[in-house]
Parts: C-alpha cells; sequence; structure tokens
C-alpha cells in the first residue's frame, strides 16, 4: 500500500517510467516474504517439535545415569556436583526450547498436517513434570537418601530412551507404553507416569 501511494505521488509529479519496475521489484519482494514465511509450515510440525522434546528427554537420562549409577547404598561414590549442575541445567535448557517450538507450532496457520495437531500444551506439562521429579530424586540422593537399585535406574533411563525415540519418529509409530515405575522411589515413579501421559498423547489416532 505505502508504494502504491508513493507511486501515486510520483505519478501526479508527471514521472510515469519508475511504477512498472517499482511495482515489480515490490511483487517479487512480497513473494519472496510470504514463501519464507510459510516454510516452517511445510514441515509436519510432530517431528519438528518432537525433536526438541526428544533431546529435553536424552538430558534428563543422562542428568539421572550421572547422578544414580553406580553401587547403591550410604558408602556410594559421590558424583561430581558440577557436572551433575551442568546436566541438569542443560536438561532445563532443552525444555525452555522444547516449550518456545511447541508455542510457535500451536500459533502457525495449518499447513498440510493441520489435521493431526497434537496437544503439545500437555505434552509440555508432562516434560516440564519430568525434569522437575528427576531434579528431586537427583537432589534426595545427594543429601543421603539411598540410591534405587541398577535395575530401577536402568528401568527409567531405557524408558525415557525409548520415549525420546519415538518423539524423534513423530509419526506415531507403535512402540509399547512405558511400564510402571519403581515402588520405592515416588520421584521416578512420577516419572513413569508422565512418561506414558507423553506416550499417550503422542501416539492418539
Amino acid at each position: 500500500m505505502i508504494t502504491v501511494l508513493v507511486l501515486s505521488f510520483v505519478r501526479t509529479a508527471g514521472d510515469t517510467e519508475a511504477a512498472p519496475a517499482r511495482l515489480l521489484e515490490t511483487s517479487l519482494a512480497c513473494a519472496i516474504v510470504l514463501l519464507v514465511g510459510h516454510l516452517p509450515r511445510l514441515a509436519d510440525p510432530r517431528v519438528r517439535v518432537g525433536h526438541r522434546y526428544a533431546v529435553t528427554l536424552r538430558c534428563t537420562e543422562r542428568y539421572l545415569h550421572h547422578v544414580l549409577a553406580g553401587p547403591g547404598g550410604a558408602h556410594a561414590p559421590r558424583r561430581s556436583g558440577a557436572e551433575g549442575l551442568a546436566l541438569r541445567n542443560a536438561a532445563y535448557r532443552a525444555l525452555a526450547e522444547a516449550r518456545a517450538a511447541a508455542e510457535t507450532a500451536a500459533a502457525e496457520l495449518p499447513g498440510p498436517y493441520g489435521r493431526k495437531k497434537r496437544d503439545w500444551a500437555a505434552v509440555t506439562a508432562s516434560a516440564e513434570l519430568i525434569v522437575d521429579a528427576a531434579t528431586v530424586c537427583a537432589l534426595r540422593v545427594e543429601h543421603g537418601v539411598p540410591r534405587p537399585s541398577p535395575a530401577e535406574v536402568e528401568q527409567v533411563t531405557r524408558a525415557l530412551s525409548a520415549t525420546a525415540d519415538a518423539l524423534e519418529d513423530g509419526h506415531g509409530t507403535a512402540r509399547p507404553a512405558p511400564g510402571a515405575g519403581p515402588r520405592n522411589c515416588r520421584s521416578l515413579r512420577d516419572v513413569m507416569t508422565q512418561l506414558h501421559g507423553i506416550h499417550t498423547l503422542t501416539t492418539a489416532a
């Protein structure tokens, strides 16, 4: 509209040569802006956003493995606090990036995959609870609570990895749902419960 107004004034002033070239340049610029603006909508948001949540779960898995792996009991060797803090921060940073990607996908105009939108807000809530529960479990262990058994740690980290793989795939490939969590660690049970919720949300028809 601004181009049309300017050209109207120019034409009124007597210059009739500028209008065709300027209109062509403006049309090309509009086409480029529209193309670039719609490119993200051509990609399936289940893959694009799912990848971000997969990164979150893998960061959480590494954090839990760092804090909980090793022999149990009160005399288990302490892990590096600085390294554990860095891994925990990486999990929360990945969560923030996943939340931002989900919000962007929710705000986009419907694309070719518009009929298959996921409830990313619910996935975000579950992912937040997973990272928080992992943090609680790690802090309890760091303050002297006995570690869960190696089998329980393996169960949870495998479930995190499997759910991350499913989110990375993004197309609802049939995968078994995560099982029940360890009986003796409420935090790890919470992790498994939320993983089950993510599985349900992301495999629904």
